[in-house]
């Protein structure tokens, strides 16, 4: 299955390059930690350049920076590191065409969410490197709760440090935006920052569908602009899992810790954090 996607992903580059030749482009950069709807978000832009004499060209990505070192982590940690292996390699290729383009213009999209939400959702996601065969042990009865809540608590990536310095190496580091540097404006739901050949926008996942017309609209011109859900965790093979571990609340430290963070305190409200607090503190 990997060798195929890697094929798919090859034959679209080449056609892309094809197509680029007559058409104008813009170039997006849907780009997060990860598990804040950047499927959803890329779909729906796909759907809107469709059949439009406009190259939309459009990259899916959750780090440029600090690969080397991105890579050395997922081969120490996970029993199956092959898929994100692969997905790293693409991420390379694309920060050597951001250095070797310095003056090319690119497009940033980046969703937020409340930071809880993100890392158990990335359990799930990465559920097969973790556990490769946990399919097969969930129909045996052979996979429970307590399992899934000591892997979550145990591995490194699913705190909340990585988050913290994210923005720092993936967004300041290389093009300069510090997106802490001023107060986001959390009724607005979203916010476009620019410098030199740069822009980015930041969208809170949780006002998606209500501010998504006019924030795409500022963003890239795009009228009429509407959300296609994709990858969502309830039509995934674990949801079972997925929303059996929802409804079990988490160590009140756990909490606190993701919810004391400078990225939940600066997206957030405290209003928005309490309620964030209650729901995965309480049955």
């Amino acid at each position: 299955m990997n060798f195929i996607k890697r094929i798919a992903r090859k034959i679209k580059r080449t056609a892309g390059k094809i197509k680029k030749a007559f058409f104008s482009v813009t170039r997006v950069i849907v780009f997060q930690p990860g598990k804040v709807g950047s499927s959803t978000v890329q779909a729906s832009l796909e759907r809107a350049f469709k059949n439009r004499n406009h190259i939309l060209e459009i990259h899916h990505v959750h780090a440029l920076n600090n690969l080397d070192e991105r890579e050395e982590f997922i081969k120490r940690t996970r029993k199956d590191p092959s898929e994100s292996l692969v997905l790293i390699q693409e991420w390379r290729e694309l920060r050597r065409e951001i250095a070797d383009h310095p003056q090319q213009r690119w497009h940033i999209i980046n969703l937020v969410r409340d930071p809880i939400a993100i890392k158990v959702s990335a359990l799930f996601q990465l559920l097969d490197q973790h556990i490769p065969d946990w399919q097969e042990r969930q129909k045996g009865g052979r996979l429970t709760m307590s399992e899934l809540e000591a892997l979550f608590f145990s591995k490194q990536e699913f705190g909340f440090a990585g988050l913290e310095q994210w923005y720092n190496k993936q967004i300041k580091d290389i093009w300069g935006l510090d997106v802490f540097a001023e107060p986001f404006p959390r009724h607005a739901g979203y916010k476009i920052y620019e410098k030199a050949n740069i822009r980015l926008i930041i969208i809170r996942l949780e006002d998606l569908n209500q501010v998504a017309k006019q924030a795409f609209n500022d963003f890239l011109g795009l009228e009429n602009f509407q959300v296609v859900n994709a990858n969502v965790s309830e039509e995934k093979p674990y949801a079972e899992l997925y929303n059996e571990f929802k409804k079990r609340p988490l160590p009140e430290q756990y909490v606190e810790q993701g919810l004391g963070t400078r990225f939940a305190i600066h997206f957030y409200s405290p209003e928005e954090i309490e309620t964030f607090r209650k729901r995965w503190t309480q049955t």
